[in-house]
Parts: structure tokens; C-alpha cells; sequence
């Protein structure tokens, strides 16, 4: 009888079902999601505290992270301890949408108490190319380094996403489906498996260029797969000078092309009526 209690008190617990599962892949990364902080330091945070768990370990030009600040964090939400213990690594998931509610940005990493923490898709890529976690090094307001490969970030030390598409560019499968069979193992076998819910109840859809219902899973996806082709978007420093200028020149000339362009009063235009008229 004791021996069917501790198999049934088994099965009811599903996290620690889901924790040796973590502990026999190995491979596993989980989510750490941060609050944003709206305000940019002013400075270069100090590290303070112990750091969580898969902080960067790697720097270039470590000194100039003031003049190349990440997304900063208010809090740091990790798995449960237990689960975040067995997993292999912890990648954020926060996502940081433009003010037009667009999400265009990977933001790489991002800062908490002074130590940085890789995305996601960049500790997904990682694991992919067999890398250890000082071959992750992010090199301030130029690239972060997985590797043999240099992602290009911006000042923010972001990534901009080339999306592949629409939703389902990318292949969907049903966890279902896989855990009864339907679909044979060798479906998701040597490959980066992002797994999350599509579901529009739970509200991780997200805007982007391609999409305006983007499930959030999909976008971490597209990360991965710009980061293990090589294939990023560049903008160029110039761009926002340009931008700039173009906010400031433009209504000048408008206001300039009104002020002398002659057109009729509105009473000679009554006037012109009235003699068309008679």
C-alpha cells in the first residue's frame, strides 16, 4: 500500500515530473522575465549582490557599458527554484516594444543590480552550437558574441529582428501530440524547440512589422534563427541624425511652401461663384 501512495504522490507532482525531466535533457532553458525600468541610468551600474542565475560571465570594452546602456530591470521573476536549479541555463523573455507598440527590438540582454542576463533565443543558440558560457560575451554598443558568431546590436546593446513572416512561418506542433505519439520524436530531434502557448486568451501575442497577432514564442523563434543564419538587419548610426533633421526640416518647409504659394481668398472664391452665376 505505501508503495502505490509514493507512485500516485508521484504522479500528482507535476513539478517534479517536470524537474527530472529537466535534469535528464540537459539542456534545457528556462524563462526569467524582468520588469522594465523606464528611466536610463545615469550612470554605469555597480554590481550589487549575488548575481542570479546565468548572468554573462564575458566583456569587451567592459569599461564604456555607461555610454552603451542595455534595458535596465526594476525585478527579476525566475522559475521556482527547484525548476531553475535542473534546467541548464535561464534566458529573459521580457520584450520591449517601440511607442507605436511595435515590436522590432531583441533587447540581447538585459541589466539587474549591475550584472547582465542573455535572452532567450541568444542562450538557445548557444547550447545549439555546444558553446560554453564564457563563449557568450557581449562586447558594448557593437555586438554580442556567441561564438564564432558576432550578432550586431545597437547603442542599446538590442538586435533588430528580421522576421521570417507572418504567424506560422515557423512549424507548429502540438505538445499533445508529441507526448501520446501522433508525432514521431524525430520531428524535434537536433533542433531548437521553443515551447509556449498560442492561445489568444493569454495574451502573449504580440505587433510586429509582419504580424499584428505574433505569438510571443514565435518571435523568440525568429531570434534564434537570425542568430544561426547570419542574417541581421543593420541601422546605421546616421539614421536617426537624418530622422532628425528630416522632423525639423520638413514642417519649416512646409510652412515655407504655404506662406508663399498664392492662393485664392476664400471671398474672391465667393466673389468668382457669384459672377459665374449671373
Amino acid at each position: 500500500m505505501r508503495r502505490e501512495l509514493d507512485a500516485l504522490a508521484r504522479q500528482a507532482d507535476h513539478d517534479g515530473q517536470l524537474e527530472e525531466a529537466l535534469r535528464q535533457s540537459g539542456r534545457a532553458v528556462l524563462p526569467i522575465v524582468f520588469e522594465i525600468k523606464p528611466q536610463i541610468p545615469d550612470a554605469a551600474p555597480e554590481p550589487s549582490g549575488p548575481p542570479l542565475q546565468s548572468a554573462l560571465i564575458g566583456f569587451r570594452h567592459y569599461a564604456e557599458r555607461g555610454n552603451y546602456p542595455a534595458p535596465s530591470a526594476v525585478t527579476a521573476t525566475p522559475p521556482i527554484p527547484r525548476l531553475a536549479v535542473a534546467a541548464r541555463e535561464l534566458g529573459h523573455v521580457t520584450m520591449v516594444a517601440d511607442r507605436d507598440g511595435t515590436t522590432r527590438w531583441e533587447a540581447l540582454v538585459f541589466e539587474h543590480r549591475g550584472y547582465y542576463y542573455p535572452s532567450l533565443g541568444a542562450q538557445a543558440v548557444r547550447l545549439a552550437l555546444n558553446l560554453e558560457a564564457s563563449a557568450l560575451k557581449l562586447d558594448f554598443g557593437r555586438a554580442l558574441e556567441i561564438g564564432p558568431v558576432q550578432v550586431p546590436v545597437d547603442p542599446r546593446n538590442r538586435m533588430l529582428v528580421d522576421y521570417a513572416g507572418p504567424v506560422g512561418t515557423f512549424r507548429y506542433l502540438s505538445a499533445v501530440d508529441l507526448l501520446t505519439g501522433k508525432v514521431p520524436s524525430e520531428a524535434v530531434r537536433d533542433r531548437i524547440v521553443f515551447v509556449g502557448a498560442t492561445a489568444a486568451g493569454i495574451y502573449d501575442l504580440r505587433v510586429t512589422p509582419m504580424s499584428p497577432i505574433l505569438p510571443g514564442v514565435e518571435k523568440h523563434a525568429n531570434v534564434a534563427a537570425n542568430i544561426l543564419n547570419g542574417r541581421f538587419l543593420k541601422r546605421p548610426d546616421w539614421v536617426e541624425l537624418l530622422e532628425a533633421g528630416g522632423i525639423v526640416f520638413w514642417p519649416a518647409f512646409l510652412a515655407w511652401l504655404l506662406w508663399h504659394h498664392d492662393l485664392p481668398s476664400p471671398r474672391c472664391a465667393m466673389d468668382c461663384r457669384t459672377v459665374m452665376s449671373s
